[in-house]
């Protein structure tokens, strides 16, 4: 029997058979449900920003008060707001910092093998094109997953989570791992529709996924 249940002002419906054709998901209380949606709306997981692997080009990541960025542009470089402002000089310092018309910014890391950030609550990761997931923590850098699997990460409402190249969606236990090691305890899969998801996304701090 489906169960009923209000998203958004949407009837969602809960089965545990995935749907025929494109359709939208919802991870609601640990449970999947179908969101109504129209093929804008699932158009909308492949946008140029800021859902697409890598797309998040020199744009600004807002994060609970930090903000980040990230600019393939210029050697794959993550930039963290520091404030209203010009840049220091000095030996150095140029290649750490940069302003613009927001003031000015410092690099915190640069990777040619970056292709996406994501910030939310205080919480910074990046993913590289090889599936390792690092985490921005005191000032430093720590790896907290590694599978060649991954092909993209989103943040809803606190939450980090992957989608493997199969279909696989993990969430990561943050208040198990604390973001300082790697570990069996510290993802957890919520979703294995393998070969039929084929995107994730985050909306309105809920994270969906895309059906096809």
């Amino acid at each position: 029997m489906k169960k009923m249940k209000w998203f958004l002002g949407t009837i969602i419906f809960f089965s545990s058979i995935a749907a025929n054709a494109a359709s939208v998901w919802s991870w609601i209380d640990g449970n999947w449900y179908r969101v109504q949606s129209d093929p804008t709306f699932e158009a909308s997981f492949f946008s140029a920003w800021p859902h697409i692997v890598g797309d998040n080009n020199g744009r600004p990541i807002y994060g609970s008060g930090e903000i980040f960025r990230l600019d393939k542009r210029d050697g794959h470089v993550i930039w963290k707001y520091m404030g209203t402002g010009s840049a220091p000089y000095g030996p150095g310092i140029t290649d750490t910092y940069f302003s613009d018309f927001m003031g000015t910014w410092k690099a915190i890391d640069s990777n040619q093998r970056t292709v996406k950030i994501v910030s939310q609550n205080g919480k910074l990761y990046q993913l590289h094109n090889h599936g390792r997931i690092w985490a921005y923590t005191n000032g430093r850098w720590i790896r907290i997953d590694d599978n060649s699997r991954t092909v993209d990460i989103v943040i809803a409402s606190g939450v980090l989570y992957q989608l493997h190249n199969n279909g696989d969606i993990w969430k990561y236990n943050h208040n198990i791992c604390l973001d300082l090691r790697l570990g069996k305890d510290c993802w957890t899969r919520i979703d294995n529709n393998r070969g039929v998801t084929r995107a994730i996304k985050e909306d309105n701090g809920y994270l969906l996924q895309l059906h096809y």
